[in-house]
């Protein structure tokens, strides 16, 4: 629980190729920082398990009236009215997605409180997942409703005030029978070609919009909020709008009020994030790859080979079921690097490689041990089916068209059968590395499995 005080604030860290990067770097950095810290809506990115207040934009500092430094070592049950477990609640809400919208009681830095409306999701960062805030202050909008209750003379002059589109709809017609000077801006009719048109005339989905308008009950507090419909100009341009709409009873009619917003600068934001967001797990995936892959050969690195090897006894044991682990050593290939040099050599390891993924299986397991050295690792496999695995192997080596001269390779093998004596990788890759070394010992271009050895 937080009691209150303010705990030294613990940067947001993302391990990324060896450096320490901070989410408030990752937003600040093209193009983040035009999407989010110059964005005319007021964003904050909360981290849900606290409600620590991990980055604000420069419209979130302006609205709530707290420098970025102050704002950024707040929690959001700080600034907002409910309580600290209610609080927690909706969070969870969010990072969930059991909700996307919410409207709340916020406090600002003088103490006055306005009402906001916010769209919260999740994002997933390197250092978890945080919730993404857009906040809009709605507090004129929920006056008008209020006044709409109270006063018809204030409610058309709160209405014509808003800056949001506002229309009053009959229900079972769709006809428009108000529309304030927003509506005008933002459609380019007049007010009087609004009100004569129905609501649908101003949608791209008419049919979506007309069954909205006739199904909606109407009941007491009956807010509809409609996150993305898609409108459409006089002039035939199509835009992302969002849209509050309450229903109720009027002069003896049931009819709704509808707030429109377009929001296309927000959906370009979104989707610009969206695309950065795509872009960051693309090479948080290549950074992944770079720690266990070779990059000569693409194969996996040692490093890779050791944990898969375990994963592999750890199977073959509980299963019940034969492993084979073979290793792979060019002959004579110091000889070969020497003579036509080390980019030579290179080129002759990557074409192994090549190889070696073209003669395995997909569940078996290639990987550059060290040097010309590979290692592969056959689950299911016993003693024979090794031994000619490898031959096929070894000829195909001894038989492909390599630059400049031919190449040969020799093999040495082990197998942990079921009813063998368990043992650790430290024992397999020896036992292969003997079977090798007697390869080598005994002419190269041949294979030889740690059984023929024993005595």
């Amino acid at each position: 629980m937080i009691d209150g005080h303010h705990p030294k604030r613990k940067g947001t860290q993302t391990p990324w190729a060896g450096q320490e990067i901070s989410i408030g770097e990752v937003l600040k950095a093209e193009p983040y920082h035009q999407v989010f810290d110059t964005n005319t809506a007021v964003m904050l990115v909360i981290e849900p398990d606290s409600g620590l207040i991990v980055e604000a934009n420069q419209a979130a500092c302006q609205f709530y009236g707290y420098d970025a430094s102050t704002l950024t070592q707040m929690y959001i049950h700080q600034i907002d009215n409910l309580s600290e477990v209610e609080v927690r609640q909706e969070m969870e809400n969010a990072k969930t997605l059991r909700k996307k919208r919410f409207e709340f009681h916020h406090r600002l830095a003088s103490g006055e409180i306005r009402d906001v409306e916010v769209y919260s999701g999740p994002i997933e960062t390197q250092a978890g997942t945080l919730l993404y805030s857009i906040i809009h202050d709605i507090t004129e909008r929920k006056q008008i409703e209020n006044a709409l209750r109270e006063s018809e003379e204030l409610y058309r002059q709160l209405f014509e005030a808003e800056s949001d589109a506002v229309v009053l709809i009959e229900n079972d017609t769709g006809r428009i029978l108000e529309a304030n000077s927003a509506a005008v801006a933002l459609y380019g009719y007049t007010r009087e070609e609004l009100l004569s048109m129905k609501n649908t005339d101003v949608s791209a989905e008419p049919e979506e919009t007309r069954r909205i308008t006739i199904t909606t009950p109407i009941v007491a507090e009956n807010v509809v909020p409609v996150l993305l419909r898609w409108h459409h100009k006089k002039n035939g341009t199509v835009f992302p709008v969002e849209i509050t709409g309450r229903f109720f009873h009027w002069k003896g009619r049931d009819v709704h009020i509808a707030a429109i917003r377009d929001i296309t600068p927000r959906k370009e934001a979104e989707e610009k994030i969206l695309e950065q967001q795509k872009q960051l797990e693309a090479a948080n995936a290549r950074l992944e790859a770079l720690v266990v892959k070779d990059p000569l050969t693409d194969l996996f690195n040692r490093r890779a080979f050791n944990v898969r090897l375990t994963a592999e006894i750890s199977h073959a044991i509980r299963y019940w079921c034969p492993l084979s682990l073979i290793i792979i050593d060019i002959d004579h290939f110091k000889i070969y690097n020497d003579t036509y040099g080390h980019p030579a050599g290179d080129e002759i390891l990557a074409l192994l490689g090549q190889l070696l993924v073209r003669h395995t299986r997909e569940t078996d397991f290639a990987a550059r041990y060290g040097g010309e050295e590979f290692v592969l690792i056959l689950p299911d496999t016993g003693v024979q089916g090794a031994i000619k695995f490898a031959e096929r192997c070894r000829m195909a080596i001894e038989q492909a068209e390599w630059p400049r001269r031919n190449i040969t390779a020799s093999f040495g093998i082990t197998t942990l059968e079921p009813d063998s004596p368990p043992r650790i990788e430290l024992q397999l890759v020896t036992e292969a590395d003997q079977a090798l070394y007697h390869s080598k010992k005994t002419g190269r271009n041949r294979v030889t499995h740690a059984l023929s050895l024993q005595p």
